[in-house]
């Protein structure tokens, strides 16, 4: 049985690991993300737990250094190693440490949608397909050679958290689908269509500011969809408080507006508040504080009289 080695984070990572250790595979060796304090969920801790349980020798990110990997993949002897949710380069003298090499897990259709945050950029740009890729470890981001891909139908109310649950499900079966094939060496590998590559750039907490003057309604629409929870969400602010959006859809309202400042509250009731934008309504149906992210409100607690401005 092959020698598994991982490098991962989040959620994604501990349904990988989880999924090997149930189907009786041999983990090696795990080196754990440790991820950052703004992310809602952090599975840092309960990965740590997951290896301690099951006797499986691991170490997080902050005590192995990128210059310190070599010596890591060396000392886990592993067959194969999969890279999951992973935020640090992998220098080139680590690729054939593992004798059937180094394969990364990419949550796009590559070529397109290389680098960073695709579940999210996928939504907020209207896409109606994504899927995940396994591909061989490269020099260049995400320009490995294909192994293996799922694809993925984006629904019209898609969210992230909803395409976020796709692909936990996926990602152990891509692993499982694949790993035997790659020992034996009856794996695909196929070069990536250079013609078609596309990227999207790193998001940070602060790119989720909404602009209701810039911003017409399905842009806003994409937006929050895009950073639904357990990502940072989308935010605007209101009295000088940050207020994070979770639920919103555009609307037709009975009022027709021909006279609008994007941003202004326009009706409030108990399931419910109306905010006029750029093209039309947005009707808001769920918030919280930015300061408590995890305590969802109806956007009447916050949002307490019409007039009063989104910015």
């Amino acid at each position: 049985m092959a020698n598994i080695g991982l490098f991962v984070g989040t959620q994604r990572g501990y349904e990988v690991a989880l999924k090997l250790i149930e189907d009786g595979r041999n983990i090696s060796g795990v080196l754990i993300l440790e991820q950052k304090k703004h992310e809602i969920e952090n599975y840092t801790s309960r990965l740590v737990s997951l290896c301690l349980g099951n006797n499986i020798p691991f170490k997080t990110s902050r005590e192995v250094k990128t210059r310190d990997y070599k010596f890591f993949i060396e000392d886990m002897k592993c067959d194969v190693l999969f890279v999951v949710s992973w935020r640090f380069l992998i220098s080139k003298e680590c690729f054939d440490i593992p004798t059937h090499g180094i394969f990364v897990l990419h949550d796009s259709l590559l070529p397109q949608y290389r680098g960073w945050a695709p579940t999210n950029w996928v939504i907020i740009n209207g896409e109606h397909q994504t899927g995940l890729s396994l591909q061989y470890i490269s020099e260049n981001m995400d320009a490995g050679e294909l192994v293996d891909q799922i694809k993925i139908d984006i629904e019209d109310n898609e969210t992230a958290t909803s395409l976020n649950q796709k692909f936990l499900d996926i990602y152990p079966r891509i692993i499982l689908n694949n790993v035997d094939l790659i020992m034996m060496g009856k794996n695909r590998k196929d070069d990536q269509n250079e013609n078609s590559v596309s990227f999207g750039c790193k998001r940070g907490p602060e790119d989720g500011k909404i602009n209701f003057i810039s911003m017409d309604t399905q842009q806003i629409v994409r937006l929050i969809r895009g950073l639904s929870y357990p990502y940072p969400g989308a935010f605007c602010f209101y009295n000088d408080e940050k207020v994070i959006l979770w639920e919103g859809k555009k609307i037709v309202h009975p009022l027709n507006y021909v006279g609008r400042i994007p941003g202004r509250i326009v009706q409030i009731v108990d399931e419910y508040v109306d905010v006029l934008t750029l093209d039309s309504v947005l009707r808001i149906t769920k918030v919280s504080y930015a300061n408590e992210p995890s305590r969802f409100l109806k956007p009447r607690e916050i949002f307490n009289a019409i007039s009063h401005k989104l910015y």
